[in-house]
């Protein structure tokens, strides 16, 4: 069975409703990844680094889903955290904690029997020395999300997007890219989600895709650039770690060999299961996910360029 390594910090995530705290969970795009590396078939193994204030109970609960915990470490000091403050029709998005940075002696051999490595910053906990450590370490694919190397924070912890210069250099490094729109804009100074997934690619990486909500994503590659409908979702109950289930799903399927369209509609198939469920729960099985990703295929269609 081919192993997942996910590499970034596991994180509390708060959702504040009018000045009240409603609920805390576990979050981070490692947890999302690796769940849905386990619903394919995949072995998968975290590294993070956490505080002092992760209740335990989180790291048993990944671990009973079959993830190996043994390269979280726990650090002095608090856990990163985000809060998302929805009070009279507005909302924030804040970090009021972070956790330190991972560091190469951080990381475990896990990265040299890894088919697939996910990397997974929520808030810069992985620099670019880091990133070349990893892809010096392992010969799987790697897989980068931007989200945590384009994120800046304000004073009251804020969270803004800032310019991609650090991003743009550790997307040289990735064989795999995955950014929402804001994101893939703030990296690219491109507003068009397809047009910029051709400027990211062109940084380097085999594989670029720019997801857009229940609007779909465009993922560009040396077969064009190809924009793929949303999978079909019988309720929606929690859309965060949506883009990092797309792109584990999207690595995994890329590794095992399949196309650009077929792999695209995996990874669509599983965000859209995603969605129906609360924070990093067990995905629906191999054969679900494949049954709607067939659903799909059928509808991406190619990208042209509006000067052609």
């Amino acid at each position: 069975m081919p192993l997942y390594v996910s590499v970034g910090h596991l994180t509390l995530d708060e959702l504040v409703v009018e000045g009240k705290l409603v609920s805390v969970k576990l979050g981070g795009a490692v947890a999302y990844g690796a769940v849905t590396a386990r619903a394919l078939g995949w072995r998968a193994a975290v590294i993070s680094k956490i505080g002092e204030d992760m209740p335990p109970e989180h790291i048993s609960y990944l671990a009973s889903t079959g993830v190996d915990v043994s390269g979280v470490r726990r650090s002095p000091g608090q856990t990163t955290r985000f809060r998302l403050e929805t009070e009279e029709g507005t909302t924030r998005h804040l970090r009021p904690a972070v956790a330190p940075p991972i560091l190469p002696n951080d990381l475990s051999g896990a990265l040299v029997r890894a088919e697939v490595v996910h990397l997974g910053p929520v808030a810069g906990e992985l620099g670019v020395d880091v990133i070349r450590e990893i892809t010096g370490r392992t010969r799987g694919l790697v897989a980068l999300d931007l989200q945590g190397l384009v994120r800046a924070f304000g004073v009251g912890g804020e969270v803004v997007l800032s310019e991609g210069e650090v991003a743009r250099e550790a997307t040289a490094l990735s064989e795999v890219i995955h950014a929402n729109d804001a994101e893939a804009a703030a990296t690219t100074g491109e507003r068009d989600p397809a047009l910029a997934a051709q400027h990211l690619l062109a940084l380097g990486p085999k594989l670029a895709c720019v997801t857009l909500g229940p609007n779909g994503s465009v993922v560009a590659s040396e077969e064009g650039v190809f924009i793929i409908r949303a999978g079909r979702s019988r309720r929606v109950v929690d859309e965060l770690g949506a883009g990092d289930i797309y792109l584990a799903a999207l690595a995994i399927a890329r590794r095992e060999g399949m196309g650009v369209r077929q792999s695209s509609a995996v990874a669509s198939a599983a965000a859209s299961s995603s969605v129906e469920l609360s924070g990093p729960s067990p995905l629906p099985s191999r054969e679900v996910m494949e049954g709607r990703a067939g659903s799909l295929i059928g509808s991406i269609r190619a990208w042209r360029s509006p000067q052609l």
